[in-house]
């Protein structure tokens, strides 16, 4: 989730930029501004002025972009009318983002949907080759997943380091997350894909800690030993991280309780040296050596 979580955090940094005093240098920023700040007449009377509807500022971020991202249907709507792009995208240091990736990271399906039907195009990678299905899994906006994929976003798009929606969805830390998981891999997502690293989805939400998701994954046929480059299994992950649920569901289903890494450290070593009792006390109960 950290590179999602990057890109939020500065498309956030980007709108606080723009601090609540600030003067307009021109009429594309006065636009700007009262898109963002949700005045929705200033929004219109600027557009009847012929304020051009895709205004942007130096990274590219356009009102429409700014409305997304603040949750302003009606002024999404409204510069949609007056011919504000959709598919027009962010430039800078985070490009490639379109509006949709904004409304998605905040959950809209109903801005989205306006998107969509301006002509969005609901796959297209911004940056680090994510889809908005990418954020929306990654931010633990489940109702969004299920909107997306309603409408046809790619469940197997991956990302520039390797990471499918899967993985992005596995990295949250949020309650919830097992029915989209579900509806994922009912969409052919592949419980078993792997990222730059080797690891899986099931590596992945063993960090994470959620057995729920964990529960699906496994059902799915995903690989309880599977390795990753460092010869992790998901179990040397949640024991590594203190998650006894997962830890207790993993020996469950057959994992390798002293699988070695490429160090030689089992699963019982690495909960030891973090100090994970709870997790020591299980895996020496379940055979486990150091």
């Amino acid at each position: 989730m950290r590179h999602m979580t990057i890109l939020l955090v500065a498309a956030a940094a980007a709108t606080a930029a723009w601090a609540e005093d600030a003067k307009p240098a021109k009429p594309g920023d006065a636009l700007i501004l009262a898109a963002r700040d949700g005045q929705v007449e200033t929004v219109k009377k600027l557009l009847a002025d012929k304020v051009d509807p895709n205004s942007a500022d130096e990274e590219g971020k356009s009102a429409l972009m700014f409305a997304s991202e603040m949750k302003r249907v009606e002024i999404v709507q409204t510069l949609l009318a007056a011919g504000a792009d959709p598919k027009a995208q962010t430039a800078g240091a985070k490009p490639k983002l379109t509006a949709l990736h904004f409304a998605m990271g905040h959950g809209q399906d109903r801005i989205a949907n306006m998107l969509l039907e301006k002509g969005a195009d609901i796959n297209h990678k911004g940056a680090w080759d994510a889809t908005a299905l990418h954020i929306a899994a990654a931010t633990g906006h489940w109702e969004s997943v299920a909107f997306l994929l309603s409408k046809g976003a790619d469940p197997k798009a991956v990302k520039d380091d390797g990471s499918t929606v899967l993985h992005e969805l596995c990295r949250s830390t949020l309650d919830g997350g097992a029915a989209s998981a579900k509806a994922l891999i009912a969409a052919k997502a592949d419980p078993n894909a792997t990222d730059a690293k080797q690891q899986t989805p099931l590596h992945v939400v063993a960090v994470a800690g959620q057995r729920p998701v964990a529960e699906v994954l496994i059902e799915a046929g995903a690989k309880v030993d599977a390795t990753d480059k460092s010869q992790w299994t998901p179990l040397h992950l949640a024991a590594l991280n203190g998650h006894k649920a997962v830890v207790e569901l993993l020996l469950d289903k057959g994992a390798a309780v002293n699988a070695k890494d490429k160090a030689g450290r089992t699963p019982l070593k690495l909960a030891t040296l973090r100090k994970k009792t709870d997790v020591v006390e299980l895996l020496k109960a379940k055979g486990g050596t150091e």
